[in-house]
């Protein structure tokens, strides 16, 4: 009696380890709000102040962005996830004098990603993300000079994803999540000249599994 009580005690384990594994599979959706680092460089000729001086040609812009993602979990560890990105719309000086006018930037991005995620307790676990995004950015402005020089530009490129973060699970299907993520960069060709952008995100959002 006491084998045949110690067999259905390591069977009913066996079972419940299962149900745990497998209460983590399935389907999830999720949305974040953050906080975009956009950095813009240009290879425009040199500019000069009043003084002389060369004019830096690189600045960061922040804006506030969010993004929605879904996916599919596989197992306690891996998931496979999508997810569309709003950088949000920012301002960048063209060449740092007062008078020269405004560049407006606007990106976004689609991405497919493989997620690792590493439990430490039945609430807490760590996030590693590695996937292509198609980002999108274009640029609209105009130079305040007498000819009234346009400068707009559009492109859409493909570039690397890479991403980590953290989950805590509030309930057994809302968890918060927190996650960086830095989306490569992409250049745009307005007026002739070339305009590198490069974006990051930082987002906090909540998790749902179905």
């Amino acid at each position: 009696m006491k084998k045949r009580i110690a067999a259905f005690g390591m069977m009913f384990a066996a079972v419940c380890g299962t149900t745990t594994v497998h209460a983590a599979d399935g389907w999830y959706a999720g949305g974040s709000i953050g906080y975009a680092n956009n950095k813009f460089s240009s290879s425009a000729p040199l500019v000069l102040d009043e003084e002389d001086k060369p004019v830096p040609m690189s600045e960061k812009k922040h804006a506030t962005a969010y993004k929605l993602f879904g996916g599919y979990q596989f197992n306690q560890n891996w998931a496979t996830e999508f997810e569309y990105i709003d950088f949000g719309k920012y301002k960048s000086s063209i060449s740092g004098v007062s008078d020269a006018g405004v560049l407006n930037i606007k990106s976004s991005a689609l991405a497919a990603s493989l997620v690792g995620m590493w439990s430490f307790n039945d609430a807490f676990s760590a996030i590693g993300k590695l996937g292509l995004a198609s980002k999108h950015t274009q640029t609209t402005g105009d130079l305040s000079d007498p000819n009234g020089m346009s400068l707009i530009g559009s492109r859409t490129t493909l570039v690397p994803l890479l991403g980590i973060g953290a989950e805590y699970r509030l309930t057994q299907r809302v968890s918060l999540r927190a996650e960086y993520e830095y989306l490569g960069t992409t250049e745009v060709v307005a007026n002739t000249d070339k305009y590198k952008i490069k974006n990051s995100l930082l987002s906090v959002g909540l998790r749902y599994r179905f």
